[in-house]
This record gives structure tokens, sequence and C-alpha cells, in this order.
């Protein structure tokens, strides 16, 4: 149900304004979601809509990164099909780390698995256009 997905919405909104508001082509923008849950999933799906490119996704079962972006209507059926798995089960994509899905190039970064992703001791890489940082209370 669309309802699930509403925070995600919301989060891709985010995207797009603070895009926007630095004057940025969301859809021309690398992305990459840390959980794919009900905010990550609904995430995946509003960035695809609006041209984006997801090219990295993480579960609590790992990690994956493709440069030229991941299939999103594929990883969805299978996290149906197989849960956090799904990314085990993608096939065509590198394997990476959970903490290498914040080092990649990607221009904006949605934490969708936890609170407080970002903190003065992990900050992601400085290439980012857009990710939201709790303890500094800012987009950076």
């Amino acid at each position: 149900p669309a309802g699930y997905h509403i925070t995600g919405f919301g989060v891709i909104s985010a995207a797009r304004a603070a895009c926007e508001a630095m004057e940025r082509d969301f859809s021309s923008q690398r992305i990459a979601i840390e959980g794919f849950g009900q905010v990550g999933v609904g995430a995946s799906i509003y960035a695809s809509r609006h041209g984006a490119k997801i090219v990295a996704i993480s579960t609590i079962d790992g990690a994956i990164y493709n440069e030229a972006g991941l299939d999103i209507d594929r990883l969805n059926l299978l996290r149906r099909e197989h849960g956090d798995r799904c990314v085990l089960e993608y096939g065509d994509a590198e394997t990476i780390s959970h903490s290498q899905l914040f080092e990649l190039p990607v221009d904006v970064l949605v934490p969708c698995a936890r609170p407080k992703v970002f903190d003065d001791a992990c900050m992601p890489q400085e290439h980012l256009s857009c990710g939201y940082s709790h303890s500094r209370s800012k987009v950076t």
C-alpha cells in the first residue's frame, strides 16, 4: 500500500527541494539508500520516478553498488520475495560493506535504517550534495 511509503515520498521531496535550492537537477543525481525497508523502498520508488539513479542499497543482510544504477522494480520484487536478502539475490551489482555505502561517489545519501547516522565522527564525503545530519541540524 502507498501509505507504507509516504515517509520515503517525504524524504525524496526534501531531497528534491534541496537540489533545487542548490540549483542542481534532481534527475541527474546518484543516490545511495541505507536501509531498504518501508522508508527506503518508498524513497527508491519516488527517486526513480523523478529520474534519479539509485546506485546503492543496503539492508541488514548486506549492501550492493552498481555505478550504472540498480533496477529498482526488480529489487522491489526481490524484496517482497526474499525480504532483506534481496541484496544478496540481486546479482547484477558489486557487494560492498555497510560502511562503504557512506564512502561512495554519490550526490544524495538517504539514511532510512536508523536515526543519527551522521554525526561529527561519521560525516559523509565532501562531494555529497544532500544528506541530513541530526547532530548538526542542517543539510550538508
